[in-house]
């Protein structure tokens, strides 16, 4: 059982700090509730938030939109608030449906920008394994994923998709979809620092720029933020049951804000290899991307290799994770 940490409602329970301020949504009445809710104790003329479903993974389900803070809230309607005006009957649409699913109302995180960068929204993927009862091992090759169109800092198009989601099964299937440029290693992202010699760019006080510094910073924080998340969801096995014997693999997601706080977006279940077609670890491109994951592992001090297989049962690949987190019971 794992739904407490890939649905984005149950995760809150133990993830509410490290996850962006979030508010579970059922309808269309709870959404007007917590905005107004919002508007009453916010000063900002706006805010920017996303809408997600709680069980929907791969950019599916996904609402941007800003509320405005209207001066008198008492005779205000949802209609009034909501920018675009076109978002509004898209949500009503969503939360009137007869499945009544369940949603996260979330504040919209701005990313950390540079020049060297570019102006595309990115987040960081984390491949993680997880192996029995409970020991959990990074994949060292964190990648970056980027949008591809220019980030909208005005917010005047949040309904494009292409500027505001970063999920690679969104983007790749645009005729303008960059593999070299929208899926990069953390390595070579943090490398395009180094070419940057002008003006212009808003860094965080307390980190450096330096390709160096901002690679490992990334690094561990996503390292103790893993650590910290599945230490504390392994007793609570009513939403996480972990077993001996049995291993599996998850896509982490990140992104950084405009202060250099790193903020967990979700857990997926059973993450695209597609994005790793690329990687020196890869034998054969074409077949890694529908590779079956086989529980063959080689230990050796504190990594983990997975390897990878194909349909034919030979081996693919061999996926080098190192150990960032043991429980107490776990030799």
């Amino acid at each position: 059982m794992r739904s407490g940490l890939i649905r984005k409602d149950l995760i809150l329970r133990f993830a509410s700090d490290l996850i962006p301020a979030s508010k579970v949504i059922t309808s269309f009445n709870d959404l007007e509730k917590a905005l107004k809710e919002h508007n009453l104790k916010c000063t900002n003329s706006e805010t920017n938030w996303v809408l997600k479903r709680a069980s929907s993974s791969n950019g599916v389900g996904i609402f941007f939109f800003s509320s405005i803070n209207a001066r008198d809230q008492s005779n205000t309607q949802l209609t009034d608030i909501i920018e675009p005006r076109s978002m509004i009957s898209l949500l009503q649409e969503e939360l009137n449906d007869t499945e009544k699913r369940r949603y996260i109302l979330q504040t919209y995180v701005t990313p950390l920008m540079h020049p060297a960068w570019g102006d595309r929204k990115y987040h960081f993927r984390a491949l993680v394994l997880a192996v029995g009862d409970l020991k959990v091992y990074l994949f060292d090759d964190i990648r970056v994923l980027s949008a591809t169109d220019p980030i909208d800092m005005d917010f005047d198009h949040l309904a494009d998709s292409l500027r505001h989601i970063t999920n690679q099964s969104v983007n790749e299937v645009g005729s303008r979809y960059c593999q070299k440029l929208q899926n990069r290693s953390l390595y070579e992202f943090a490398a395009e620092l180094n070419k940057w010699h002008g003006d212009g760019a808003k860094w965080p006080e307390t980190m450096s720029a330096a390709p160096h510094a901002f690679e490992s910073y990334i690094r561990n924080e996503i390292r103790n933020k893993t650590a910290m998340l599945f230490d504390r969801i392994r007793n609570e096995r009513r939403y996480f049951l972990a077993l001996s014997n049995c291993f599996e693999l998850f896509g982490l997601d990140f992104m950084i804000d405009q202060r250099g706080k790193l903020w967990l977006l979700e857990a997926n279940p059973d993450p695209s290899m597609a994005m790793y077609r690329d990687s020196n670890i890869c034998k054969n491109p074409a077949a890694f991307v529908d590779a079956n994951v086989k529980a063959e592992f080689e230990s050796q001090d504190q990594r983990i290799h997975l390897k990878l297989c194909t349909h034919d049962d030979k081996i693919d690949a061999s996926i080098p994770f190192k150990l960032i987190f043991s429980s107490k019971d776990e030799p």
